[in-house]
């Protein structure tokens, strides 16, 4: 994948949280992305990739769920699966208002919408399933994907507002310092984490992709 966050950022997260040993390839040029459409290997000619297992992964969702269940952090019951999906993809769509910062919207402008339309939606939600559960998790009682995707979304609006959203809720903030005393997740902070967006970033994306902009 890119050298930034993106769709990216979750697998190198699950994978950290696994204890799944990878090398993170870093897309930076545009001979590389030639490479891997000329090798048949990018199903819909598109990024992140995950080679695993003998397969080429490349819808980052399907790539993060295969991780999940491989990994232990899914469950066997449907209404479990149900239950973390649903979380899961509620926090990929809290999530999206930050992945724009750069590509579509200023930073301003993003954290106008984070703090007026997505914390207000989501928080609240997190912050009541955390204690109706009442194990530190969001499903069952060890970390499962809808975790992992939580603890992303948190990440992020950590670093554009520090701790501040979180002072009314002690839950989000008990379980994201749960999440961070992790070993997979520490190592990911410490080696793994991509810095925030930035024209660099961009510019790059725009010359792996060959496109004018975006």
């Amino acid at each position: 994948y890119f050298n930034g966050r993106g769709l990216g950022e979750r697998l190198r997260l699950m994978l950290c949280i696994a204890g799944v040993k990878f090398e993170d390839v870093l897309m930076r040029e545009r001979a590389q992305m030639e490479k891997l459409l000329a090798d048949g290997e990018l199903l819909f000619g598109q990024l992140p990739l995950l080679k695993i297992d003998g397969m080429n992964l490349v819808q980052s969702n399907a790539a993060t769920r295969y991780v999940a269940s491989r990994s232990n952090m899914y469950s066997t019951d449907p209404k479990d699966q149900a239950r973390i999906d649903s979380l899961y993809d509620a926090s990929r769509d809290f999530l999206m208002v930050f992945l724009g910062v750069v590509i579509k919207i200023s930073e301003e402008d993003m954290k106008k919408a984070a703090e007026n339309q997505a914390m207000p939606k989501y928080l609240p939600v997190f912050e009541k399933v955390l204690k109706e559960n009442g194990t530190g998790y969001l499903v069952g009682s060890s970390v499962t994907l809808a975790d992992a995707g939580l603890l992303e979304v948190l990440l992020a609006v950590e670093d554009y507002f520090d701790t501040a959203p979180l002072k009314d809720y002690p839950n989000l903030t008990s379980f994201l310092a749960k999440m961070k005393s992790l070993d997979g997740v520490k190592v990911y902070l410490e080696k793994y984490r991509k810095p925030k967006n930035d024209e660099k970033y961009k510019n790059e994306v725009l010359k792996v992709l060959a496109w004018s902009s975006f």
